[in-house]
């Protein structure tokens, strides 16, 4: 399976390719990108990382064939099944520049899923300080009011291409699907009482997930949906 993670403000890109085998740790921060690994061999070109095991690229994503010629100029194989992973990043872009992405990577990828966090609940009051203390900060959350709930995150995908999508906030995440040993554990690191400051926040954000498998994988009684699909019983 090939990964390709975006991590970015506004409307640039880092990606991450990897094949099968790699064994790979990666963090993120607000400057830093860190890799770890077990290749020894770096070609470092224009802010790029490039080894024989993986690619660091960045485009801009509201140039669609832009991005495809640096997906090609790395090798990547669309037939093979691919996960994308978007933290932060659709959102900082209008909905029409976004949705172009997803519905090419639907038409393109027979096997596919990709995972979006991001802001959600833009017209509530949490939600409207949460736009003007970035705007203070000259951010903008250009694509929130395309897509500012559940339903529009999950329609978002079904509309363009995708066969199955789904969303959840990070509270329901949290509470529903952390096992209960790991609930426990994180308990008692801390003593914590502001639960309803904590529920408003985690409300405020989601995850959702868009998932389409090949027809032959189909018929092979493979689907891709059931694999990435959060566990209902803890």
């Amino acid at each position: 399976m090939g990964l390709i993670c975006s991590v970015c403000l506004y409307s640039s890109l880092l990606l991450l390719l990897l094949p099968p085998s790699l064994l790979l740790n990666f963090f993120f921060s607000s400057s830093v990108f860190c890799l770890l690994s077990f290749s020894l061999c770096y070609l470092v070109d224009g802010g790029e990382l490039h080894s024989s095991g993986y690619h660091v690229i960045g485009a801009d994503l509201r140039n669609l064939s832009a991005f495809q010629a640096k997906l090609a100029s790395v090798g990547v194989d669309q037939g093979l099944p691919t996960l994308f992973i978007s933290e932060c990043v659709l959102i900082y872009m209008e909905a029409t520049d976004s949705d172009q992405i997803l519905k090419w990577i639907s038409g393109t990828y027979l096997t596919a899923a990709f995972i979006t966090y991001e802001m959600i609940y833009p017209e509530d009051a949490f939600g409207q300080t949460m736009l003007r203390n970035l705007e203070s900060r000259s951010i903008a959350l250009r694509g929130i009011h395309a897509y500012p709930d559940l339903v529009a995150q999950k329609e978002r995908y079904r509309k363009l291409g995708w066969q199955h999508s789904e969303a959840e906030d990070m509270f329901d995440i949290y509470n529903t699907h952390t096992p209960k040993p790991e609930l426990q554990r994180v308990a008692r690191l801390e003593l914590f009482d502001e639960f309803e400051e904590w529920e408003l926040i985690s409300r405020h954000y989601c995850l959702s997930w868009a998932t389409q498998t090949s027809p032959i994988l189909l018929e092979q009684g493979v689907d891709l949906h059931q694999a990435v699909h959060f566990p209902t019983h803890l």
